[in-house]
């Protein structure tokens, strides 16, 4: 958006629009890449509740950028790991006794013509960090933070009725994705993984400085707000 408008204000031939644009393209630059606003924003959005202390049957992870495929088609951890670190590190203290791993089937094209299927590799890297093979429950096929609640809900309702499950997604993802598993009839418990808010600073670099991976930050929140407004037209949530 900002580079449009700066585009725009280059070539206007309308002085007023010209100068619009440019403050415009200027400001959605500043707010968007200044870590201190950007960092206050997303600290209210997310969710963040103490990791739990008692056990639970079951806790479902949603993938989305957890894990990646690399040139020579080996998995590796992505930037969203966190989301399968914590449910294992539970696991581990025996309050949790299994994990259902929720979507994590997509076409990739460009890489050697596969399938990189993320739920498939997460299984793979949960089993090397100690978790049971039949502990592990790979529902293939949602695409969304809707169908991830709605196939869950499924296997959730059969297997563990009326019982509360812990939910494990990025801590700015947890309203939406909660949101849909109550819609569903399933009572979750938040667990919290990948935040992507830093602690809070009043430093020259923080407060005036824009920098390009607030930027993306920006467009995370920004996605997310837009998905929630879509999901509660769509009656998902």
């Amino acid at each position: 958006m900002a580079f449009v408008l700066m585009v725009y204000a280059i070539y206007s031939k309308k002085l007023k629009r010209k100068k619009i644009a440019g403050i415009l393209a200027i400001s959605i630059l500043f707010l968007g890449g200044n870590g201190f606003l950007v960092h206050e924003v997303i600290r209210v959005w997310e969710i963040k509740t103490p990791q739990p202390t008692q056990t639970y049957p079951i806790v479902v992870v949603l993938t989305g950028g957890m894990a990646r495929i690399s040139e020579n088609g080996e998995f590796h951890a992505s930037e969203s790991a966190d989301r399968f670190v914590q449910p294992a590190l539970l696991y581990k203290k025996g309050l949790v006794k299994k994990i259902l791993i929720s979507g994590g089937e997509v076409i990739i094209t460009g890489i050697r013509g596969d399938f990189l299927k993320e739920g498939q590799s997460t299984m793979e890297i949960l089993e090397n960090l100690g978790v049971k093979k039949e502990d592990i429950i790979w529902e293939r096929t949602s695409k969304n933070t809707y169908e991830n609640a709605r196939n869950s809900a499924e296997i959730l309702k059969k297997n563990y009725p009326n019982q509360e499950v812990l939910l494990c997604t990025s801590a700015f993802h947890l309203r939406r994705a909660t949101a849909c598993f109550e819609k569903q009839g399933i009572k979750t418990i938040p667990l919290v993984a990948d935040i992507k808010s830093e602690p809070r600073e009043f430093t020259f670099d923080k407060i005036i400085v824009p920098k390009e991976d607030n930027l993306q930050r920006t467009k995370w929140i920004l996605k997310e707000w837009i998905g929630f407004v879509m999901y509660k037209l769509a009656g998902y949530v």
